[in-house]
C-alpha cells in the first residue's frame, strides 16, 4: 500500500522502530524486498520527492500516494488512489497521478486538513504487505 509507505518513509526512528517491533522485517518484509537495503532506498527515494507507487503488483492497479504535512513541514497524513491500469491506460501516467495528489495535499495542508494521522497508517498497514 503506496499510503503505508509514504508514511513509513516519514517516520522518526521511534516509530520506525515500534512497527519493526510489531513486525519483523525478516518476517514481513523479506519476501517482498528481499534486502533492507532495497527498501531503505524506496523509503529514501519516497521521503525526497513526497510521494510514492506501490513497485508491488502494479500490473492491474496504479497506485500512488503523498504526504499531507503539517503547518511545519511535518507530515500528518497521507492520501492516495488506486486506479486500474485498464481504466487509466493511455490517458494518465503515475507522475500525473502523483502531481495531481501533491497538489490537492498542499490545498488540505493550506487549510489544516488531514483526517488520518499518520500513527494510524502504520499500525493499519506495513511495509512489508503488497498492494
Amino acid at each position: 500500500r503506496a499510503a503505508g509507505r509514504v508514511a513509513l518513509a516519514f517516520a522518526d526512528a521511534s516509530e520506525r522502530a515500534a512497527l519493526e517491533e510489531r513486525r519483523p522485517f525478516a518476517e514481513q518484509g523479506l519476501p517482498l524486498w528481499k534486502k533492507r537495503e532495497k527498501l531503505d532506498a524506496f523509503l529514501a527515494q519516497t521521503a525526497a520527492e513526497g510521494a510514492a507507487e506501490s513497485p508491488f503488483d502494479n500490473t492491474q492497479y496504479l497506485r500512488v500516494a503523498v504526504a499531507i504535512r503539517d503547518g511545519n513541514g511535518l507530515m500528518v497524513s497521507a492520501l492516495g488512489v488506486s486506479l486500474p491500469r485498464q481504466q487509466i491506460a493511455g490517458k494518465t501516467s503515475a507522475s500525473s497521478v502523483a502531481k495531481s495528489l501533491k497538489e490537492t495535499a498542499g490545498r488540505l495542508d493550506a487549510v489544516g486538513g488531514h483526517e488520518v494521522p499518520v500513527r494510524g497508517v502504520l499500525e493499519k498497514q506495513s511495509f512489508s504487505r503488497g498492494p
